[in-house]
């Protein structure tokens, strides 16, 4: 075992080893884990696993580093700001929105962000800005911000405040289908029909045409 007291991996560094375990792989070997007493740059004394210490691309600590990125992230994104807005329902649409788009931790960063969507600087500089738009375009605490074209960023020309129903004919994934000279997607057919969408949906899932998915009596 070579003897690494003294060494400094990232914010900590070596002061004692700790103590080892057996580990065994999958296939019955048996290996040793190494565990060293570390003190972080903050003060904190931690223990971690040798091949931890040799992480790359991440800065090592006892957790202060990632606590302290969080931190500024949400000063950044979450400012206590003068408009005391930060409790209401539209600020928090609007701080989701700035994650999206600008967090790479996002769960889903790579629909938004990762594809390029960003936020017009007219509303990521100034959430009254925001929020003044929104309540002269519809707001209301039952619909939710929509962009009408799927691939273009968020800014007055290309959003509304949509209900589910409106948000539901928006998604990339919609079925479009056409009866009678008219074409509509099928969330905007159930309505027009009085079905349940999941009606058509699994009509359509079962190869029936556009008469059979819409109209069956017509055809007996």
């Amino acid at each position: 075992m070579k003897d690494i007291v003294g060494q400094k991996f990232g914010l900590l560094t070596v002061i004692a080893f700790d103590h080892r375990e057996i580990h065994v792989r999958p296939n019955g070997k048996k290996t040793y884990r190494i565990y060293w007493k570390c003190k972080c740059e903050c003060g904190s004394v931690v223990v971690r696993r040798r091949d931890a210490l040799n992480n790359p691309g991440h800065v090592v600590s006892c957790g202060c580093y990632r606590t302290q990125v969080n931190k500024t992230f949400m000063e950044q994104h979450n400012p206590k700001a003068s408009h005391g807005l930060s409790q209401t329902r539209i600020y928090k649409i609007y701080y989701k929105m700035r994650e999206r788009c600008y967090d790479k931790n996002y769960p889903q960063f790579d629909l938004y962000g990762g594809r390029g969507i960003r936020i017009c600087s007219e509303w990521l500089d100034d959430f009254r800005n925001f929020y003044d738009w929104s309540i002269s375009h519809g707001y209301s605490e039952d619909k939710s911000i929509d962009r009408i074209d799927f691939n273009g960023n968020y800014e007055p020309k290309n959003c509304r405040w949509a209900d589910v129903y409106q948000q539901a004919d928006n998604k990339r994934n919609n079925i479009v289908l056409t009866h009678d000279g008219i074409t509509m997607t099928m969330p905007e057919w159930a309505r027009k029909i009085g079905l349940p969408y999941s009606t058509l949906a699994d009509r359509r899932r079962k190869g029936k045409t556009v008469e059979e998915i819409l109209y069956p009596k017509k055809l007996r």
